[in-house]
């Protein structure tokens, strides 16, 4: 994952990015001014970067074409990086995102990373109350701070397909017994 200082490119196209020399899946990022995705530090936010480390290591078995994954739901997705990074690593194209996000300014800084990474035909952005009903996603990241995680518990299990995982983050470890209070009559 690397952030962009400079404006999108004139190669960027609709189609995915190519897997790199290395092997990488590369993910490029405009931050938003470092307000959605880095820290004061130039950093990933620890929560971000355990999610996308998870994400990494699980890819087979919850993003790729066998994992039965069709949507993923980024609820509070900032710069979008999450659900960017889940249709990075699925490696199927059918794979599609929601994300939500109730900072309107947070919704296009998630446009233009997608657009920069030609993955806007897959993935819909969208303030938490106008999320279609419909949407029911296998995978769920929600990775904000302890209030209004708690807040959006049963919204979040409306969201989640059954037997769904849903990955949250955020959130100190002494408010661990809290979140999970608030989520255990749902998972």
């Amino acid at each position: 994952i690397r952030p962009v200082q400079d404006p999108l490119p004139a190669s960027v196209t609709s189609s995915a990015p190519q897997t790199e020399e290395d092997g990488a899946l590369p993910l490029h990022l405009l931050d938003g001014d470092g307000v959605f995705m880095l820290t004061t530090s130039n950093t990933f936010h620890q929560s971000t970067a355990m999610l996308i480390e998870l994400a990494v290591r699980h890819r087979a078995e919850w993003l790729g074409p066998e994992a039965g994954c069709s949507t993923v739901l980024d609820y509070g997705c900032g710069s979008g990086v999450l659900a960017l990074a889940a249709l990075t690593l699925a490696g199927d194209p059918s794979l599609c995102a929601h994300a939500t996000d109730v900072n309107e300014a947070a919704l296009v800084s998630a446009a233009r990373n997608a657009a920069l990474n030609g993955l806007s035909e897959r993935l819909s952005l969208w303030m938490p109350w106008e999320l279609p009903r419909a949407v029911s996603a296998e995978l769920g990241f929600a990775n904000m701070l302890p209030g209004p995680l708690i807040s959006v518990a049963p919204e979040l299990a409306k969201r989640t397909a059954p037997g769904a995982r849903l990955l949250l983050s955020g959130f100190r470890r002494v408010d661990l017994a809290t979140v999970a209070r608030a989520y255990a009559e749902w998972f």
